[in-house]
This record gives structure tokens, C-alpha cells and sequence, in this order.
């Protein structure tokens, strides 16, 4: 099936559900996995309503003009656009986050590091944090929201990743309490931060080896910010950058929590090891069982 036969032409009288089922059945053909969900959710985009909307609008003709708009937003995601782009926000943990192609799409094994994170500070009166790579500020902003004592530093080398982190942090009305700043994690951390010192930080760093780069699904690839996803020949250059500066900045008996890629806990893990600023506590998987953060202790 191609474009044009999933929707349907303009001299034509079509209605929502026509245009879902449609729009479904080319979605299943590119290998879209939730076919009919995204259906349902562009055309709910083209009619400025919700999903549950157009359910209540199912037999409704759909105007030429908002055919138009369809048209276009399927395009885009058949070409492998993902949807979180068209649409411009992505859900993660529980709240509803701003997203453009200059930030990672939230994805939901980073809520791990939310839910350690959160349980960390409960006890502490006034908790400061850091999130080191933070693009869309997705981690930062729902600790913010499950901890009204905590202040979180954000820090990012993308000047557009940090516009659109104080976006949400705005949007979920944390920004009293969140600093965003521009850093380079590979340069030194103490002309960037100079002598602040955090409870907790947390990193979601680039770990795509540069070798692996072919293995990536197509919508990441062409889509998602290459300095957001590979670090390195072998993924771990920003991750060992944080290994070895965070340290210095985590208040003792502080914690530093990593989100690692596939088959690279137990190296990052030899690593700290070798630097013995920081005991490894434990490593927590993700749904699929892969070993996706890792928890550090200040000694």
C-alpha cells in the first residue's frame, strides 16, 4: 500500500474512522509496531483534539483541509520520522514532556533512575542534585515534581537541549528550582561548576559505541541527536569522563547514578572500580532484564 492509497484522495468523502483504518493498514506495511495507535493519534493531531476525541467523532467527515494536514504528518512518519517529533512531546514518568530533534526521545528505562533517585532524597531536608547530559531536562523536571525541597542543576553542551529542558521545566513549574546550564562533560568539571557540591547526581550519557552505529533502528539514526548517542568507539568516553569527575562533586555518602547501554555494566563497573572513588551498590535492569543503571556510593 502506498501513501496515497492510505489516504484517501481529495475528492472523496472520508471519515475518521475510514481514515484510521487506512492510514493502519499503511502504517503495519512500513513496520510501524503500535500501527493503528499512531494512526489514531496523528488524526487526533490534524483535528486539534485528544485521542478519546475523535472517537466521538468516528463516522464525522473529515475536511479536505484536515485531510491536508493528515497527509503530511503520515508522510513524515513513513519516512521514519518518529512520532514524538511530529507530535512535539513525549510522555515519561507520568507527565507530559516537550521534545524536538535537538533532545533524545524520554525513554522508559530512564525512568529507573526518576524512581532511585526519588527515593534517595526522601530523607534529606534540602537535596541537591545534578543531572550531567540532561537534553530534554525529562529527569531533573519529575524528580522536581515528586520532591518539593529538592534543586537540581541541569547541565548540557547543546544550548538547544537547554532551551528546551527550561521549557518543561517552565511547562511543570519547577523552573524556580532548576538551573540549567551549558557544560561539557569532557572538559574540566570545576571551571563549570567550580566548588558546588550535590547529594545525588545522575547522568543519561551518550553510550552508543560509533561502531554500533549501523545496528540502530532507522528512526534513531537519522532522527536523534548524534551527540546524544555515541560517545566513542566503544560508548564509554562520556561515561568514564563522569566516573571520574563526579566524585569530586558528591557529597560524602552521596550517590551518582549511570544509565548504561547493553553489555556495558560489568566495564563500567571494573572501571569505578579501579578509581575507588565511588563503591558500586547495585545495578538495577530494565523490563527487557538488561542491566540499565548503575548505583554508585561517595566513599
Amino acid at each position: 500500500m502506498s501513501l496515497a492509497e492510505s489516504i484517501p484522495s481529495r475528492n472523496e468523502v472520508w471519515t475518521v474512522e475510514r481514515l484510521v483504518t487506512y492510514t493502519a493498514g499503511y502504517f503495519r506495511q512500513k513496520g510501524v509496531a503500535a500501527f493503528r495507535l499512531e494512526a489514531e493519534l496523528l488524526l487526533a493531531n490534524a483535528l486539534g483534539t485528544d485521542r478519546v476525541g475523535i472517537y466521538g467523532m468516528w463516522q464525522a467527515p473529515v475536511s479536505m483541509r484536515e485531510r491536508d494536514v493528515y497527509r503530511e504528518l503520515v508522510k513524515r512518519r513513513g519516512l521514519g520520522e518518529p512520532i514524538a517529533y511530529i507530535l512535539g512531546r513525549k510522555e515519561f514518568y507520568s507527565l507530559e514532556f516537550v521534545v524536538s530533534r535537538a533532545v533524545l526521545i524520554p525513554r522508559p528505562e530512564t525512568e529507573i533512575i526518576v524512581a532511585e533517585t526519588v527515593k534517595f532524597i526522601e530523607s534529606i531536608e534540602s537535596p541537591r542534585l545534578l543531572d550531567v547530559g540532561t537534553g530534554s531536562g525529562c529527569i531533573p523536571v519529575s524528580v522536581l515534581k515528586h520532591n518539593d525541597r529538592a534543586t537540581f542543576v541541569a547541565a548540557d553542551v547543546s544550548d538547544d537541549a537547554l532551551a528546551v529542558c527550561r521549557l518543561n521545566a517552565s511547562k511543570h513549574e519547577v523552573d524556580s528550582r532548576l538551573r540549567a546550564i551549558s557544560f561539557d562533560m569532557m572538559k574540566p568539571w570545576r571551571e563549570q561548576l567550580s566548588d558546588e557540591v550535590f547529594d545525588v547526581i545522575v547522568s543519561n550519557p551518550p553510550y552508543v559505541a560509533l561502531s554500533e552505529a549501523h545496528e540502530l533502528q532507522v528512526d534513531v539514526k537519522h532522527f536523534e541527536p548524534h551527540e546524544a548517542l555515541f560517545s566513542g568507539e566503544d560508548g564509554l568516553s562520556m561515561i568514564r569522563s563522569v566516573v571520574d569527575r563526579a566524585p569530586d562533586f558528591i557529597a560524602d555518602g552521596g550517590h551518582l547514578l549511570i544509565e548504561v547501554g547493553e553489555k556495558q555494566s560489568s566495564r563500567v563497573i571494573e572501571y569505578a572500580g579501579r578509581k575507588r572513588a565511588v563503591v558500586h551498590e547495585r545495578t538495577i535492569n530494565d523490563l527487557a532484564g538488561i542491566p540499565r543503571c548503575l548505583v554508585f556510593r561517595k566513599v
